[in-house]
């Protein structure tokens, strides 16, 4: 977990061509349109829905969570998935993401399950579920294999 491995290639794409529409876009900046949580959360004000923030990136509840403690780090920017970041955002996303696993695994007193399914490009979507980069984390049944 010490480094993040660079296993898609970065593409020359404008990845801001779809930042007004993106439901995590909305969450990070607090906007109600297109916001997921807003919808599903009306009295909640949109901007509430950041739980932890930092210059690069914010950690917010994961909207229809699998589980207590379910959240997800989404980069501020609007990429399509972690490896569309610049190599700048390695440290701090490295330090937020052993942050997240050791506050999860006290809280909870459970092994953390962390993974991505962030698209290659905006065709070529490959399971994920929006085209934002984030990760998932959730506190999982050491028996889960």
């Amino acid at each position: 977990m010490d480094q993040i491995p660079r296993v898609i290639a970065r593409f020359d794409i404008d990845h801001n061509e779809y930042k007004d529409i993106c439901a995590f876009c909305a969450e990070v900046n607090g906007v109600p349109e297109h916001n997921a949580f807003a919808r599903l959360m009306p009295d909640v004000e949109p901007a509430d829905c950041v739980l932890y923030e930092t210059e690069r990136f914010v950690v917010i509840p994961c909207v229809g969570a699998a589980c207590d403690g379910y959240v997800l780090i989404v980069p501020k920017e609007h990429v399509l998935s972690i490896g569309h970041l610049n190599s700048e955002h390695d440290a701090e996303l490295t330090v937020l993401m052993r942050q997240i696993c050791d506050y999860l695994t006290e809280h909870y007193s459970l092994p953390v399950a962390a993974f991505e399914h962030g698209a290659e490009s905006f065709r070529n979507r490959g399971g994920a579920c929006t085209d934002h980069a984030h990760v998932h984390f959730l506190p999982v049944s050491s028996q889960v294999d």
